[in-house]
Formats: C-alpha cells, structure tokens, sequence
C-alpha cells in the first residue's frame, strides 16, 4: 500500500516508516513545535528492542500518534487511543501483529498508540515503591512529593489530550466518528487515561471537550493524580489481576469515585493472569472490554448502529 502523507497547517507529520500488508503506518507529531513543558529537554530517545517483541522507548521528548486504520470495508467509527505502560519512566510499545492495535483493527476499530514524555533516564532514582494503605481521591501515585515526577505526569496528560484533539480533527480523513473516540492505557497508561477526564488543565493544555474521551478503558493503571470525577464524565472500564500491589486497590478506589458521583463504571477483578501482570493480556479481559463498548454503543458494525436507532 502506498504510505499516507498528512498535510495539516499545525500538525507535522514526522514519517509514513513502513507499509505491511495489514496497513500503511503513519506516525504524527502531536504538537506543532516542542511539546510544551519540555521545551528545554534535549535527551536522546532510546529505543531497544525486546527479545519477546516490541519495544523499550526511553527518554521521550517528541510525543507522536501511530495510525493503525482499519479496511475501509470494516470500518466502525470508533476510535481508541492506546497509551501504552511502563511506569512513567519508559514505554513498552508491542509490535502490531501481537498487539492491541491490530486486536481492534480486526474489529473495524481505528487505533493510535500514542507515545507520551517519561521521566528522562538522567533524572530517575532506583527506589521500590511503597505500598500504599490508603488512597485520597483515588490517587495512587507512589511518589507524589517527587516534583518532576508530578510534572512529567502531568506532561503525559497532556500529550493524551492532544492526541485526542488530534484524531478528532482528522476525523473525515480516518473515518472516524468524533463522538467514539476513547482511550486505552495500561498500567502507568492507564493512569494517563484516566488523567485525560479528572486532570486539571496544564501548559499547553485547554482541558476541552475535544480534549475529552468518549469513553476510558485502564488495564492495571490506575490514577496516579487526584481523581475529582468531572460533570458529564466518560464511561470507564477497568480490568486488573487481585493481588497486584497498589494497582487492584488504587483501582477499587477509581471505581468508588466514579460510582459515588454516579458515573458508569464497570471492573473486573481476576484472581490469576497469566504471565506478569504488567504484559499479561490473558483472562479474555480484552473480550469482555469489547462487550463494554459494545452494550454503550461503541464499536459496532455500521448495520447494527442503524438497528439499534
């Protein structure tokens, strides 16, 4: 297939890389100079292959969007922006065919992995973090004291929001639907998810309804900032193994909020995933997200949209 070139006055498109038989990729700046916050940043990104596939990206100072489309033939509308884990201090990104981009693809769903700023490597500290017994507005960041732990968090917020201002605006040209656009993010991606709805506004950051998802899946990431449940707030769906430290009840505490403001919000608690818990996409979680979107109207074929109006 012939690689796309986005021609767009205040989005520059870094690079169309390579064409696979699925698809051609395409991977877009997501702001139109330095990311604000980071303005200064000047660390090399890292990016080291891992043997089981995928990719390490370290250092990340030029956040982009990686278009995955769907066969214009399948095509639903839907979008998710996919943010991937890593703790905040890296990006494990998966390959196409063995990760979550291609899974929705085969769906009719659109998919764009975003690649958003981590702490650089030059300013991290080894240190275990502490289990937490208690978490005030749902905020299970372990370090909140560290400043330029918070200010990177909010950086990547940032980033997320941007991305979903920018699938809206390309919406014509990814037949998309604007009002189906949400987000998925995993472990410390799933915290930037869930920061895209309750995050107060930062720098560079208009805290918009463009700026809004649809709807937030979080798959072992809870909030790592406050969580102050917004009017009007997105629908969310949580997934996460029972015994994983700090994770399972930070996310509990994210559901409780969303409930005691009667927000819908759906979790699903396993008892065992196999694998570790931060790469583990067994126990048919993903299958069970799908139901979600699919009973509120995301995600589903353009002839039962029709049917169910």
């Amino acid at each position: 297939m012939r690689s796309i070139t986005l021609i767009c006055r205040k989005v520059a498109v870094v690079a169309a890389v390579w064409a696979s038989p699925a698809m051609a990729q395409q991977v877009v700046q997501l702001w139109p100079d330095k990311a604000p916050g980071s303005e200064n940043w000047t660390f090399a990104e890292q990016d080291t292959p891992r043997t089981q596939g995928g990719t390490h990206i370290a250092d990340v100072s030029v956040p982009t969007l990686t278009v995955y489309l769907p066969p214009r033939a399948k095509a639903t509308g839907t979008a998710v922006v996919i943010a991937p884990g890593g703790g905040m201090v890296g990006l494990e990104v998966p390959t196409y065919d063995s990760g979550p981009a291609k899974w929705f693809n085969d769906r009719g769903i659109a998919a764009f992995v975003l690649k958003y700023r981590v702490l650089p490597t030059a300013w991290q500290v080894k240190r275990t973090p502490p289990k937490i017994a208690v978490f005030p507005h749902a905020n299970a960041n372990p370090f909140p004291d560290d400043q330029r732990m918070s200010a990177t968090i909010a950086m990547a917020i940032a980033d997320a929001r941007q991305a979903l201002k920018l699938v809206r605006s390309h919406a014509r040209e990814w037949r998309i639907d604007p009002t189906k656009v949400g987000m998925l993010g995993y472990s410390a991606g799933g915290g930037v998810s869930i920061g895209t709805a309750v995050a107060p506004a930062g720098e560079g950051d208009g805290n918009q309804p463009v700026t809004r998802p649809d709807f937030i899946m979080s798959a072992y990431g809870p909030s790592l900032v406050d969580v102050i449940v917004p009017d009007n707030p997105p629908p969310l769906f949580l997934t996460v193994r029972q015994f994983h430290p700090n994770v399972a009840r930070g996310l509990l505490a994210v559901f409780d909020e969303w409930t005691k403001a009667g927000a819908p919000a759906e979790i699903h608690v396993y008892d065992q995933l196999g694998g570790p818990p931060f790469l583990a996409d067994t126990g048919t979680w993903l299958d069970r997200a799908y139901d979600w979107m699919k009973a509120r109207g995301f995600g589903l074929p353009a002839a039962s949209r029709k049917r169910a109006r």
